[in-house]
């Protein structure tokens, strides 16, 4: 077993830079900063990550007397220098031989992918016996790694070192200035009760983005619930693909998207204020479950085991196709085959599903 590392030592945890598994990471973190800040040190606890995904931890209040390093910053990899220990989060070899080219004496990870040598401690993964992924899918080649939440995983590394994770479940709090923004949009578009709130996002070309999204809006009652639609920064085109309602109560009152994208602080406040949340298996996908609200999520590509985890709240829809889950980011497949995952998941189906949970 691993020693413990004190308190008031100097650790530097290593953050994803995708924001799923960074929401996932947010209970740890917590319970990291917790315990440094009963130490009476807890600037001795530096938290590195990408800038902007730091920055929703700090508009979220998390870990608040943490040192933060943006590892996409010029202070990186230079922070490294000087800790006495790393928790890695990530799973690059690369996050682990920066570590070790720094001369940090503890390395903590998961040995995977040849980066075992490069860690003082490093607990080998478990690994699939090569079946197909509960019942669906191609059978591996060879045993795989075993999907399991990253939030998971994290934590056990946490415990390892002598901080148990107590609280596992993400959670994410809203700015007063957040959601006092995000209440004058809701005003000026018209909206005064419940809402859906629809992620679009994903990258142009991308298997894993629905593609269907203007079906599974017809296929919404008429007059129900209105739809807030929201995508990325450099997605705005998927918000305007989707047809506009001529009538005076549209089903989509509100258009968040290209340069009128909410922020990842924006993004958790329209989650708070939402009846329900329905979206592809994406970062925001996360977003919403650590803001409490209740998710109906689409798996098309990806494996449902990845965030197998705290699904009090979410309803999982799972395309089952069975040349997945693949996980690819463009689908291999030609022809009528192309993005079969998705075809798999009825609009009417969606639909029901949101109307369902919202009413839970």
């Amino acid at each position: 077993m691993a020693a413990p590392i004190q308190p008031g030592a100097r650790l530097l945890v290593r953050l994803p830079r995708w924001l799923g598994d960074l929401v996932m990471a947010e209970p740890t973190v917590s319970a990291l900063a917790e315990r440094w800040a009963l130490a009476g040190a807890p600037e001795r606890l530096t938290v590195a990550g990408p800038g902007r995904l730091l920055d929703l931890l700090g508009e979220a209040g998390v870990a608040p007397g943490a040192t933060r390093t943006p590892t996409d910053g010029p202070d990186w990899p230079a922070a490294l220098v000087g800790q006495d220990a790393v928790l890695l989060g990530t799973g690059s070899f690369r996050s682990a031989l920066e570590a070790w080219r720094a001369g940090v004496p503890r390395r903590i990870g998961w040995a995977r992918d040849g980066r075992g040598l490069l860690l003082s401690d490093g607990p080998e993964p478990a690994r699939e016996r090569g079946g197909a992924p509960v019942g669906i899918g191609v059978v591996g080649r060879r045993p795989r790694w075993a999907p399991r939440p990253f939030g998971a995983t994290l934590a056990e590394l946490s415990a390892l070192i002598g901080t148990p994770v107590a609280r596992t479940r993400p959670r994410l709090e809203p700015s007063a200035a957040a959601l006092l923004e995000v209440d004058r949009e809701l005003a000026a578009a018209g909206i005064e009760g419940p809402f859906a709130l629809a992620n679009l996002g994903g990258r142009a070309g991308s298997a894993k983005a629905f593609p269907h999204w203007a079906e599974v809006l017809e296929a919404l009652p008429q007059g129900g619930l209105p739809v807030v639609a929201v995508s990325g920064p450099d997605e705005g085109q998927r918000l305007e693909a989707l047809p506009r309602d001529p009538g005076p109560e549209p089903r989509i009152r509100l258009r968040l998207g290209g340069s009128k994208a909410p922020s990842l602080t924006g993004l958790v406040a329209l989650a708070r204020r939402a009846a329900v949340a329905v979206t592809p298996d994406s970062g925001p996908r996360h977003l919403f479950t650590a803001a409490g609200t209740p998710t109906v999520v689409l798996f098309g590509p990806t494996d449902p085991r990845h965030t197998a985890d705290h699904l009090g709240g979410t309803t999982s829809l799972v395309a089952g196709a069975p040349c997945g889950p693949c996980h690819a980011e463009r689908c291999p497949l030609e022809g009528a085959a192309q993005l079969g995952c998705w075809r798999l998941l009825e609009p009417g189906r969606i639909a029901s599903a949101v109307v369902a949970a919202a009413r839970a």
